[in-house]
């Protein structure tokens, strides 16, 4: 009996022992034998070196938590592969191209390859973009739509990451892309996608944090009153963002900064959309995240933005950006003569379509 007990112990601690373990089965594309990669956590702090053979590479060990790990090579710091250390056999191919390289074999890893996959595609489609924009020979009617196709990607990435999270919902991966990919989104499908998270999940600290975050971004959501701003215009007088608002049927916060390009290439589409609609009752009011007087200064008269500008010189720690959950630029916010915001994060010719029959309808 005792005999049966000790092997009943030990099944059970290599049962446990195998249940943290994880393998690494790689393929090194263009190395030698001999050749050194190495493993390091997300913070660049190596763990392990691995040597290469008959271009492959292995390695083993515990996971008694699931982490993010990378795999590299010094000599070509652009051959590298993010992958989730956890429990399962792990196959990595290591490439001089991060779009081919690959990971899979467990949960997380495969949910993490599928979203890599299909960003990879979409940032080739960006860079195209890019490169038609620079065109000196673009007229504004090209340009527009430029701009306009690339706000559609934008919002056609925004709901990949959404899925990516809800598919992944129940391992590593999912976890991952909540707290780090689709915190910008809003709030609503944040918690969404947290309501349907296991409930280890929802325990952890970063959980608790991200939903204390989302009930000051649910109060600057559409259908929320914004509060009074007080900030400075370039001459450095004090201006009331709502006493300004209270003036105009319709009023614009346009979120920017002279060192944001995308703000930039989008001002004379703007520009344009004050003179069209200025007498019908719309008002922008520009607020820079800049941090220097003069470059700002220069920004508005060289764009021609002849619209009240305020800014409090504070860059990203700007109060009304931080009042207002605004994270990245240029960001849109639309309010109405009370200071009840109708949307947020239009551009291109949705803002222009919204704002044509809105005003229409005031008229």
């Amino acid at each position: 009996m005792k005999k049966v007990m000790a092997l009943a112990i030990a099944a059970v601690a290599f049962a446990s022992c195998q249940q943290n373990s994880f393998k690494i089965l790689g393929t090194a594309e263009g190395y030698q034998d001999g050749d050194t990669l190495y493993m390091s956590d997300v913070d660049a702090n190596p763990t392990d070196t691995i040597i290469v053979k008959d271009g492959k590479f292995k390695l083993k060990g515990r996971a008694d938590s699931v982490e993010l790990g990378i795999i590299f090579s010094q000599k070509n710091p652009n051959d590298a592969v993010l992958f989730f250390k956890e429990p399962g056999t792990i196959m990595l191919t290591l490439t001089d191209d991060p779009a081919t390289s690959h990971v899979s074999g467990t949960a997380a890893n495969d949910g993490m390859q599928e979203l890599t996959s299909q960003v990879n595609e979409y940032e080739a489609r960006i860079l195209r973009l890019s490169e038609a924009f620079i065109d000196t020979m673009l007229n504004d009617a090209k340009r527009q739509a430029i701009v306009s196709e690339y706000t559609k990607i934008q919002k056609e990435l925004t709901h990949l990451f959404y899925r990516a999270a809800e598919k992944n919902i129940d391992n590593e991966f999912g976890f991952f892309a909540i707290t780090n990919l689709v915190p910008h989104m809003e709030p609503g499908k944040v918690r969404s996608l947290i309501d349907k998270m296991p409930e280890r999940f929802r325990r952890r600290p970063q959980i608790k944090e991200l939903e204390s975050t989302l009930a000051s971004a649910e109060a600057a959501e559409a259908g929320q009153k914004v509060g009074d701003f007080v900030l400075l215009t370039p001459d450095g007088e004090e201006m009331s963002i709502m006493s300004e608002v209270r003036k105009n049927q319709i009023t614009i916060l346009d979120f920017w900064a002279s060192w944001c390009q995308p703000c930039i290439k989008e001002m004379p589409f703007m520009v344009s959309l004050y003179e069209k609609y200025r007498e019908q009752g719309l008002q922008i009011i520009g607020i820079s995240l800049d941090e220097e007087h003069e470059s700002w200064v220069k920004a508005i008269k060289k764009q021609g933005m002849n619209w009240p500008q305020v800014s409090d010189l504070k860059g990203w720690n700007c109060a009304a950006a931080e009042a207002l959950q605004v994270k990245t630029i240029p960001h849109i916010i639309v309010l109405d003569q009370s200071g009840t915001i109708l949307r947020r994060g239009l551009r291109g010719q949705e803002l222009e379509t919204f704002l044509h029959r809105h005003l229409a309808i005031k008229q």
